[in-house]
């Protein structure tokens, strides 16, 4: 469908987004969700307008906002410049078990990238 799409607009036809905020798939729904977490897909995280808009959304509806697959410092760093404050990948680690969980958190400190 995205092929389509940008197919469509390479002759030059406008497209829109019809009905934000209204239906069973609208962005009105999520607040009414008990979600405390917002977390921002990769390929989101790669465009600073994306991740502008997605902090401003989580934190209008009181939510932690998450960027995912954050593997380099650099990353973190626009990110966090960007309002994104919380972070998860390898940067900062790999998946682990939910039993090895308690044993890493009595090894290792928990860091944080400013």
């Amino acid at each position: 469908m995205a092929n389509a799409l940008d197919a469509l607009a390479q002759l030059g036809v406008r497209l829109a987004l019809d009905n934000v905020g209204a239906g069973r798939s609208s962005l009105a729904g999520l607040s009414r969700l008990p979600v405390d977490v917002l977390k921002i897909g990769p390929a989101a995280a790669g465009s600073a307008a994306l991740v502008r808009a997605c902090v401003a959304l989580g934190s209008a509806l009181g939510m932690t906002v998450t960027a995912q697959g954050v593997d380099h410092l650099e990353q973190a760093a626009r990110l966090s410049a960007l309002g994104c404050r919380h972070a998860q990948g390898a940067l900062y680690g790999s998946p682990i078990s939910a039993e090895r969980v308690p044993d890493l958190l009595q090894r290792k400190p928990l860091t944080r990238v400013a």
